[in-house]
């Protein structure tokens, strides 16, 4: 019985010492946007937009790989896989009206167009962090390459030399 009381004095006093350390962090984050704010006050419409951009992250992939930046890439599955996905940190640190300007103009599954053949299957994935649009295609019933372009604004934020990609058959 002696055990079990010295076991659950330990315990409150564990319990004790994290409630303080979360008193503390929660003081911390507190003062930590406070101090944000107050410094994003000091910059100009355009560093803020550029800062914002940093929070969104864009990859274009062909079955999981990336477009390479020529945007020319060949593909001997059986299955082809095109996918445009959006990440955000899993913590936002700037305010909301700030963070928003970060992302793609319009919707970022609108960034991709004329996409020929068309697409067998066109599927959504939505996360708390991670969106993406997938179109699916099966290689048996193309009879030549897919091409399809993106926007300027896309093709900078993902650091490609073309708007034109070409996903070329093996």
């Amino acid at each position: 019985m002696e055990s079990v009381k010295q076991e659950l004095e330990q315990l409150q006093k564990e319990l004790s010492s994290k409630k303080q350390d979360l008193i503390y962090k929660e003081e911390e984050q507190k003062h930590t946007k406070e101090l944000l704010h107050k410094a994003l006050s000091y910059l100009t419409e355009s560093q803020l937009h550029k800062l914002a951009k940093t929070q969104y992250e864009y990859t274009l992939e062909i079955n999981e790989k990336p477009v390479p930046k020529d945007g020319s890439i060949e593909i001997g599955e059986d299955k082809i896989k095109i996918s445009l996905i959006e990440r955000t940190h899993n913590y936002q640190v700037l305010p909301t009206e700030i963070s928003r300007k970060g992302e793609l103009n319009e919707d970022y599954y609108t960034h991709i167009q004329d996409i020929a053949p068309a697409p067998e299957n066109t599927s959504f994935t939505d996360g708390t962090i991670v969106t993406g649009i997938h179109y699916q295609f099966d290689k048996r019933n193309l009879k030549s390459s897919i091409t399809f372009s993106i926007t300027k604004e896309l093709k900078e934020r993902l650091g490609l030399h073309t708007t034109s990609i070409q996903v070329k058959l093996k």
